[in-house]
């Protein structure tokens, strides 16, 4: 199973930690390419191409709500047969998931494994300062799933049920 830690990192580092999202509610980056028939919100982004950092303009996708945005990024990594291809559901651990989306070309970024890979050290910290050990592995033995119309005051616990989610769809 993928740390949810892993996921956690790579939700913040692809939604600058909250303050910056590509579409409504995508928090995971996800391109409305060609084949999305969902709405959708231009963005300027930047893009590697020959190794060079390109601004650029480009459609993300946009959710209604969490649960979708969710949804969505494991149905992406699932149906699309290039993460399988490159191993992404062999993964054992943070570096060989990483090092599979890399591979599948998840991001252009060169380094956007590595760059996840040092995040996810110090999320691990900053989760063990606040979290205590004993609800840590009692979160990691529950399978908790999100709730289909999350109430507002339930957000913080929702979020914490889509990583859950998360780690338990690969």
């Amino acid at each position: 199973q993928i740390p949810p830690e892993l996921l956690v990192t790579q939700w913040g580092f692809e939604s600058g930690w909250g303050s910056k999202v590509s579409g409504n509610n995508n928090f995971f980056g996800l391109k409305a390419n060609k084949g999305y028939k969902g709405d959708s919100k231009e963005v300027a982004t930047h893009e590697y191409e020959d190794g060079k950092k390109v601004n650029i303009k480009d459609k993300f996708r946009s959710y209604d709500s969490l649960d979708d945005a969710v949804d969505d990024y494991v149905d992406f990594i699932k149906n699309n047969p290039r993460y399988t291809e490159a191993g992404v559901f062999d993964a054992k651990n943070s570096e060989e998931y990483m090092a599979a989306l890399q591979k599948a070309g998840y991001a252009t970024d060169p380094e956007y494994a590595d760059k996840i890979l040092k995040q996810e050290k110090i999320t691990k910290k900053q989760i063990a300062k606040v979290v205590p050990p004993e609800e840590q592995e009692k979160l990691k033995a529950e399978q908790p799933t999100v709730s289909a119309t999350p109430k507002a005051e339930e957000e913080p616990k929702q979020n914490v049920d889509a990583i859950a989610t998360l780690q338990t769809a690969f």
